[in-house]
């Protein structure tokens, strides 16, 4: 039983590059077998949209891209080339030492980068302090830490928020946020730039709450004495993969026949959301108190940072990276299971597709092509195929895809599958040398009218 189709929206210079077989077979002649294909001017235009979303509703806004997402370096790149024509609007989210340094050698300057992550070591302490970063903060033994223990030179925090009734083990709760701003006020090398929150899940309503939250928590900390500037959204924007209508159709016919194992998954990401991207970062923004208080400031999000000369940073990872890398695999072997499945075994593993290691699946539907053709990529045959897809190590559960595919023809060994919009949290999350073999390597395309070239991102 095959599953309901879920046909992607593939991005245009992705289209394109599909009609050229002949620059994926020289790309796999050259690298290898199994390799990831980014598209940095998608990048950018993602970086573009945000940035307009801030500008469309009068707010200072700031657009760190989330490292984690892709640790691609043309990416960086593409922050550092636009933070060059609008000094501070984009930059870098990072986590790690080696994060920073990789985003200062890609070109962004430190003042243009944001660290989050939990209990930060004295050697990124420094780093930050030395290059003007801003650093999120989310406990309150953290921020005793470093009122003990300050670095050399000024350091800007955000206090991370506890969303509240959420189980997470990040963030400080409202009490301890008010005892963090009284201890503070003595921490001479610490200095309070604002306060920060992350969300699970991609509704409006609580994440427009949050930010409501998070500016109230900003002017109490100016009755104490502090002058934060800021409330960072954090990231969680939503990317837009599906057609709705398919997306719909799957989830109320999905059975677990579907699955290679009899399960199916417990949860799926949201791959057709109401809004998406920059579009969910305006939503936001135009988002009013539900219910205020006698007393409260009343407004958007947007208008109260205005009104209060605030500025709104966003670290958003998956949704710059939309529509900006595809993943290709090439099929080594076709067989059945007893039970008659056809299983597509192809080079590399499921590692480079991270949602499988989630328990959950990754669902637009992969695209066969055939590089023996002269004609169209997508083969002439009328007889389908319906199959999983197995990465090539020795696990049993490494399959890039459980659900049971219906290809528009049979595979055969030299075939491409090549999985879309990969570039966002799927091709290097969980990738490792299994096996020994070698991480693929990413490929850059530039196209210029009708020349593509491409080079190995280093």
């Amino acid at each position: 039983m095959s599953a309901a189709p879920m046909p992607a929206r593939w991005h245009t210079w992705a289209e394109d590059l599909l009609l050229q077989p002949e620059t994926l077979a020289q790309m796999a002649r050259v690298v290898g077998d199994t390799f990831h294909v980014l598209d940095p001017a998608t990048f950018a235009d993602n970086l573009a949209a945000f940035s307009a979303a801030f500008d469309d509703c009068g707010v200072d806004g700031r657009i760190r891209y989330g490292y984690k997402a892709n640790k691609a370096r043309a990416f960086v790149r593409e922050c550092a080339s636009a933070a060059s024509a609008a000094r501070g609007r984009f930059g870098v989210d990072v986590a790690s030492v080696e994060e920073f340094g990789a985003a200062l050698t890609a070109g962004v300057r430190g003042e243009e980068i944001v660290v989050t992550g939990p209990a930060h070591g004295d050697e990124m302490l420094r780093l930050a302090a030395r290059h003007d970063a801003v650093v999120a903060i989310d406990s309150l033994e953290s921020v005793r830490r470093l009122c003990a223990r300050p670095p050399a030179e000024d350091l800007g925090i955000l206090l991370r928020l506890r969303p509240p009734g959420a189980t997470t083990r990040f963030g400080l709760t409202d009490g301890q946020v008010r005892v963090a701003l009284s201890e503070l006020r003595d921490c001479k090398r610490i200095v309070l730039r604002g306060m920060s929150f992350h969300l699970s899940g991609y509704d409006i309503a609580p994440r427009a709450a949050m930010a409501h939250h998070a500016i109230d928590l900003c002017l109490a900390a100016r009755d104490c004495g502090h002058r934060p500037e800021m409330i960072s959204l954090g990231g969680g924007f939503a990317v837009d993969y599906l057609d709705r209508r398919h997306w719909d159709a799957y989830r109320a016919e999905e059975v677990a026949q579907w699955y290679f194992d009899g399960n199916a998954p417990a949860s799926l990401y949201p791959y057709a959301p109401d809004v998406a991207g920059a579009e969910m970062l305006s939503a936001v923004l135009g988002t009013s108190r539900s219910q205020r208080a006698p007393g409260d400031h009343s407004g958007s999000v947007a208008q109260r940072v205005r009104d209060l000369s605030l500025r709104i940073m966003v670290e958003p990872g998956r949704a710059l990276c939309d529509g900006a890398g595809f993943s290709v695999f090439t099929v080594r072997g076709i067989h059945h299971t007893p039970d008659g499945t056809a299983v597509v075994t192809v080079s590399g593993t499921s590692l480079s597709l991270s949602e499988q290691w989630f328990g959950s699946e990754f669902l637009p539907d992969p695209r066969l092509i055939d590089l023996d053709e002269d004609t169209a990529p997508h083969g002439h045959t009328t007889e389908t195929m319906s199959a999983v897809v197995a990465g090539s190590t020795c696990l049993d559960g490494d399959l890039l895809s459980r659900r049971r595919i219906r290809f528009p023809r049979r595979a055969k060994v030299g075939d491409l599958l090549v999985y879309p919009n990969t570039a966002g949290y799927q091709m290097d999350s969980n990738e490792s040398e299994f096996h020994q073999t070698p991480l693929p390597p990413k490929l850059v395309v530039r196209q210029r009218d009708t020349t593509t070239t491409w080079s190995i991102d280093r």
